[in-house]
């Protein structure tokens, strides 16, 4: 099997479960939106906004850099599966302990810490999955990746499900969370032994520390991407309130399903066989990066412009009328996707080309614009000026990208 076979090939196995996955995800939030007040939706999507953007942390940007490593020598795996494990559980309970000590100096009410604690200890067993996931992304077993993460949703869902049934209350809903992300873990680690031996635990320090090294600059430009895609909501909130980040999350479901479902699959799949053009050969590298750019503008570009012109009927059809406010909202943000898709590809070349201090400095400029753009777009124009704010970042940093990938594929010297 050649390599675009094995890209084509992991990509269905990706899309179409992550098809699956953004359906039912899209109508249990379509199902909260309507079941919710606009109130309670907005405190909702401002715990799982905060959540998200302290996901770096339990990672700590190690993710691509073990990928990487396995897919290079699969001697490794044990090596750097060991201590990605070691790794990741350390820093999920440091960022459990961050979480709430956040929350409590933010003065936010008992109602709201209580629920981001149960979120956060959500978020620390989640992360003891990344091993078992780490190996198949690695070994381009794209199916089992798949089929971890179509379970993964479904229990994440279903027990969110359950425990909103059962309290009709946010913090069943987070409850049941947390019950659907333990019975995923052990499902991981069941199917994971299944395709490998027990891991030998190989406790190396310098492997360890090589590993942090050359992800912390991944973890601190995750930190940046999240801080301008999820930042908003809690602008939102201490500006203009809990109704008005409802409001506006009634829109963003679209933007990051629209993504979620058609580029992150393609991207992901991509990933190892271009580590391994990039290794083997460098003219069939630029073609596969070319060829790549073109598939993500194809698809993107006119998908954002059909909902930019159907999003007058898309929200209240999906959320009801009382989100109708929502709409401009949409039309404008749904403009993040083409740019926030070409750069998403665009930054894993500068891991490839093992720039990763780059691209933290690069996410560091989008995060600083971002919060910029939102504090002074958000008091002058509400929540329009939260969506153009998030559509200007995204574009500026498509162009450094871009100019840099450019200018690295050619040899040139980076001032």
């Amino acid at each position: 099997m050649n390599n675009f076979q094995k890209v084509l090939r992991n990509t269905i196995f990706l899309a179409s479960t992550e098809m699956a996955l953004k359906i039912l995800g899209f109508l249990w939030i379509v199902y909260l939106g309507r079941v919710l007040t606009v109130g309670l939706f907005g405190t909702y999507s401002v715990v799982n906004s905060f959540i998200t953007i302290f996901s770096f942390l339990p990672e700590l940007g190690i993710g691509l850099i073990v990928v990487r490593e396995i897919a290079k020598d699969r001697n490794n795996v044990d090596e750097y599966l060991s201590s990605s494990f070691i790794i990741n559980i350390t820093m999920a309970i440091v960022t459990v302990i961050l979480i709430f000590v956040t929350s409590w100096v933010l003065h936010y009410p008992g109602n709201l810490t209580q629920l981001l604690f149960v979120a956060s200890i959500t978020l620390l067993v989640g992360t003891l999955r990344s091993a078992p996931l780490y190996f198949f992304e690695g070994t381009e077993n794209m199916k089992m990746v798949s089929v971890l993460n179509f379970f993964n949703t479904l229990l994440l869902i279903g027990g969110a499900m359950i425990g909103f049934s059962l309290s009709f209350s946010l913090l069943g809903i987070f409850m049941g969370m947390l019950a659907g992300t333990v019975v995923s873990l052990a499902l991981s680690f069941v199917v994971f032994l299944k395709h490998h031996h027990i891991p030998r635990v190989v406790f190396r320090i310098e492997t360890i520390r090589k590993t942090i090294f050359m992800g912390l600059p991944l973890a601190i430009a995750s930190f940046s991407f999240l801080v301008y895609t999820r930042v908003e909501s809690i602008i939102i909130l201490q500006l203009l309130g809990d109704k008005a980040v409802g409001i506006y999350n009634s829109a963003t479901p679209f933007v990051l399903s629209l993504m979620q479902l058609l580029n992150l699959p393609f991207v992901m799949a991509l990933y190892p066989t271009l580590v391994k053009l990039f290794e083997e050969d460098k003219t069939r590298f630029q073609k596969a990066i070319k060829k790549s750019l073109l598939v993500i503008a194809f698809w993107s570009f006119p998908s954002a412009f059909i909902i930019h012109f159907f999003a007058p009927s898309i929200i209240p059809f999906f959320f009801g009328e009382k989100f109708n406010t929502g709409i401009p909202v949409l039309q404008i943000l749904i403009f993040f996707v083409p740019f926030a898709s070409l750069s998403a590809l665009l930054y894993k070349i500068l891991i490839i080309y093992n720039r990763q201090k780059l691209y933290m400095v690069i996410n560091l400029i989008g995060a600083g614009i971002d919060m910029l753009l939102n504090i002074v777009l958000i008091n002058n124009f509400g929540l329009i000026g939260a969506a153009y704010a998030s559509v200007t970042t995204q574009l500026v940093l498509f162009a450094i990208f871009g100019f840099f990938v450019w200018r690295i594929s050619l040899n040139k010297k980076i001032i």
